[in-house]
């Protein structure tokens, strides 16, 4: 029987989690009951190919040892690393 899993990542300390969904948004409601949390946070730094800016949502999972942080610290964090070319841009659906 072929079985498809889903990894979530801890954005604070870097543990895995793999649960038995393909779907995101189901694999943090199994986590939660794990004890993982998740929280919404807005990236307003991202440009289209045509220099629109838009507001893209990402998600930030805590695993149940490690706290959730400011979500507007995390913004500011996240745009940083995108600027200095530390963390990988999120790319707008084309």
């Amino acid at each position: 029987m072929i079985h498809d899993y889903k990894v979530l990542t801890c954005d604070a300390c870097g543990l895995d989690l793999v649960v038995k969904k393909t779907e995101a948004g189901r694999a943090r409601l199994e986590a939660a009951r794990e004890g993982w949390k998740t929280f919404t946070y807005t990236n307003l730094d991202l440009r289209t190919q045509s220099g629109k800016t838009i507001t893209v949502s990402r998600l930030w999972d805590s695993c149940p040892d490690c706290q959730l942080p400011d979500p507007e610290a995390v913004q500011v964090k996240v745009q940083q690393e995108e600027q200095d070319g530390t963390r990988k841009k999120a790319r707008a659906w084309q």
